[in-house]
């Protein structure tokens, strides 16, 4: 599949080509050219089929089909460019509100992005009934420890993540989109996947909701769509979920999961919640949950609350983390 780049501004071509290789080689192969004359003397060249043409050019349906583009999709500075039905995209945007509107635009066919699948994805989560004890942290400095050797992405599924203040802005697309294109039966949903990764520290991470209704009201079946997708797109080997309080079905979901990670503190108000916790478990549909949490006392966490994550990750926190996965045999 080609994805050709036309632009005449030399920085943005170079910014938003190499961003869109980034999210998006495993679909396109994606040329960038500055001038038409390049891109006609390439379909002369190539011979191919052109999936998607993304530029500032407008092409009459003529030179489309000289140059056989079968989807063409422009770049517009506030002005209209062809005709009121030519779907356009507003440049002087952030690189990642461009790729949301390519991928709520682009036609995308079953082909697109498919890779071979791993027969075995693991999934590992992070649950803890007690508020304040590090769960996240434990979660995306456990997420970066395991993507220093294998795949791995992190799914947040909190009603509240914070990450504007975690590891930064973020205005593409995020888990609440891809949870109404399934309620919505949208199929070949890999290409949503790989265009809205963000990356931190090798680790791949699904930008979590912006709304809490948006993971509050999700269904346990949408919620295992959603992990399967994950799966289906072949990149992973690890898919580490950092499960909130609210969303329904919790348990339900954990019940796949192969070993639940549970950060608890040692006062008495958190003990007593604790004990709380598996005491439900036993008495409910749930009780085998039990065997597969791993309580993690986190006895470095108290001191670290204002750290940055990069201070956590590689201070002491960090070695309390690898040496717990190692203990585990993760």
């Amino acid at each position: 599949m080609i994805l050709v780049i036309l632009d005449r501004e030399e920085d943005f071509l170079y910014g938003i080509s190499k961003y869109f290789q980034e999210k998006l080689r495993k679909a396109f192969d994606i040329y960038s050219f500055h001038k038409k004359e390049a891109l006609v003397k390439f379909t002369e060249d190539k011979k191919k089929e052109i999936q998607v043409f993304l530029g500032s050019v407008y092409l009459s349906e003529k030179e489309q089909k000289q140059l056989n583009v079968k989807q063409a999709i422009y770049f517009s500075e506030g002005n209209q460019i062809g005709d009121e039905k030519t779907p356009a995209i507003y440049k002087y945007q952030s690189v990642e509100g461009i790729m949301k509107d390519f991928l709520e635009i682009c036609q995308f066919t079953k082909d697109m992005g498919r890779v071979a699948v791993k027969e075995s994805v693991r999934f590992l989560g992070v649950y803890s009934p007690i508020g304040r004890c590090g769960k996240t942290s434990l979660a995306l400095v456990m997420g970066q420890v395991l993507a220093q050797k294998q795949r791995v992405i992190y799914v947040n599924l909190e009603e509240w993540p914070g990450f504007e203040r975690i590891i930064g802005g973020y205005e593409g697309l995020d888990i609440s989109d891809l949870i109404y294109y399934i309620k919505q039966g949208k199929k070949e949903l890999g290409m949503y996947l790989n265009g809205m990764i963000i990356t931190l520290n090798q680790l791949k991470i699904l930008p979590p909701v912006k709304k809490a209704p948006d993971i509050q009201e999700a269904e346990a079946k949408e919620i295992e769509a959603l992990l399967k997708e994950i799966v289906s797109s072949g990149e992973y080997d690890i898919v580490l979920v950092d499960f909130g309080n609210q969303i329904k079905s919790t348990f339900q979901i954990m019940e796949q999961f192969e070993k639940i990670f549970m950060p608890v503190l040692k006062d008495r108000v958190s003990v007593a919640k604790q004990d709380q916790f598996f005491e439900f478990l036993k008495t409910s549909e749930y009780a085998e949950l039990e065997e597969k949490i791993k309580i993690c006392r986190l006895k470095f966490w108290e001191n670290f609350e204002e750290e940055s994550m990069e201070e956590i990750y590689y201070g002491n926190f960090g070695k309390f983390v690898r040496e717990l996965l190692e203990e585990e045999g993760i």
